[in-house]
């Protein structure tokens, strides 16, 4: 299964898969030189898809700097036996997503706890839902959701399908939903 197969999915969070993404470009190790560097472009690039801004404003790069040691030998444990796919992913994981903590908690350090007036993701695609007569598409949501990610998107219409609010009509990329009259 492909990183987007993951995430679109939806049975894996966005941080996880991009945790694991990261894992294992760096077990490939592409590159002569560079890997390291390249595998934080990516984890920006990543993070920004899934509307985790954190990384504009606070360099994850000076994090994992400042922790060289510890990202050298979590990387280490979590690469053994990569090869066979037997290898032990939370060493990673659990520096990985350490490091992104440390990046909220940075920035917040910063400029303060921030409230938008947009609100919240979940919350915004809710309403945008109860807000429509008849059918509505994902592509509808996402166009007036342009800064909230396909995964997001999908968790929520999972939510209210499993609370049997929605239902499908349909499947795929043409499928339309709409609101049950319960």
């Amino acid at each position: 299964m492909t990183f987007q197969d993951t995430v679109q999915k939806g049975d894996v969070h966005p941080l996880i898969a991009i945790a694991i993404f990261i894992l294992d470009f760096l077990c490939i190790h592409p590159f002569h030189d560079g890997n390291g560097r390249m595998s934080r472009l990516l984890t920006l690039l990543l993070l920004h898809k899934f509307g985790y801004e954190v990384g504009r404003y606070i360099s994850i790069e000076t994090l994992i700097e400042e922790s060289k040691e510890t990202y050298y030998d979590v990387l280490k444990r979590s690469s053994i036996h990569w090869h066979e796919g037997k290898n032990d992913i939370f060493p990673w994981l659990h520096y990985f997503l350490s490091i992104i903590v440390a990046a909220y908690k940075k920035l917040e350090e910063r400029v303060g706890y921030v409230e938008t007036s947009r609100g919240n993701k979940r919350k915004r695609i809710k309403d945008f839902i109860e807000g429509k007569i008849g059918y509505f598409t994902k592509e509808e949501i996402r166009h007036a959701c342009p800064d909230i990610s396909e995964a997001t998107i999908n968790r929520v219409l999972n939510e209210l399908k499993e609370a049997k609010k929605i239902t499908p009509i349909g499947k795929g990329r043409s499928a339309k939903w709409k609101k049950t009259s319960e």
